[in-house]
């Protein structure tokens, strides 16, 4: 799995590799909620105006060095199962896909960017066998620590 931090205005981010539709329109929504200079609070989050991509969110608290998945759209839901609600980032994967994975979320937190992750065949479960993109967004609370990451899935048509 390769990850990389995202900077910059929408052009730029386009150009470094959101290739899917609706991870570029929940990042635009990220950043017209984010002040000059300052991450979005997660209570500013209008998951109404997401929708029809709810169904490839997940939302996930940062619980000290975990990351505990607390909402999962159907999509999401259907493909890997509704009991990720609850459950740590960490228990959902195994061996080196797990430290990527963990990595890639931890990068954002302390970074405080949004991160994009490219998931080779290879790299998932071998039971669904698709590959996919990912997005996660930071919201911090109001002394500016990251509280929740916004988890957007993009799967290939």
């Amino acid at each position: 799995m390769r990850f990389r931090a995202l900077t910059g205005d929408a052009k730029e981010i386009l150009g470094e590799g959101i290739w899917h539709g609706r991870l570029a329109r929940v990042h635009a929504h990220w950043r017209s909620l984010a002040a000059e200079g300052a991450l979005p609070d997660y209570g500013q989050l209008q998951l109404a105006s997401l929708a029809p991509d709810l169904r490839f969110l997940a939302t996930l608290r940062v619980d000290g060095p975990e990351f505990l998945f607390v909402s999962i759209g159907e999509e999401i839901a259907e493909r890997y199962g509704p009991s990720m609600v609850g459950s740590f980032l960490a228990d959902q994967f195994v061996g080196p896909t797990q430290l990527d994975v963990v990595a890639a979320h931890r990068a954002c937190v302390d970074q405080r960017v949004p991160i994009v992750s490219e998931v080779t065949l290879s790299e998932v479960d071998l039971s669904s066998r698709v590959p996919f993109q990912r997005l996660l967004l930071p919201f911090a609370k109001a002394d500016g620590a990251v509280d929740h990451i916004l988890w957007v899935m993009a799967f290939p048509a």
